[in-house]
């Protein structure tokens, strides 16, 4: 083909992605932050060690989800979603919700 032009790196992995995958890629990023920041709320009020240590394992493979995503996204030129916040301090009587009612949500 003498008249084709060449594409950069970028430009090829962009016409092979449509918006619709797009917005799938930047939902899942979106979602996983989410359930990363419902987690680190819901910890505040445990008070079963193995039960934190778990969760503190779940989180870790989210983020490391998370971090695959976004390099996914990054290579596609494509801006994700904003992170939420790393930790949060919830205020509050911990007495109210019990281990096992948070482990059945």
């Amino acid at each position: 083909m003498l008249f084709t032009r060449q594409r950069n790196p970028v430009e090829s992995e962009q016409s092979r992605i449509g918006a619709r995958e797009a917005h799938v890629f930047w939902r899942l990023l979106s979602d996983t932050y989410v359930t990363i920041e419902q987690i680190n709320v819901v910890k505040n009020f445990l008070h079963d060690k193995d039960f934190i240590l778990y969760l503190n394992k779940l989180v870790a493979d989210y983020e490391k989800e998370a971090k695959e995503i976004e390099g996914v996204l990054d290579k596609l030129s494509i801006l994700g979603p904003t992170p939420n916040a790393k930790s949060k301090n919830v205020t509050g009587n911990s007495e109210i919700v019990r281990d096992k009612e948070i482990a059945k949500n």
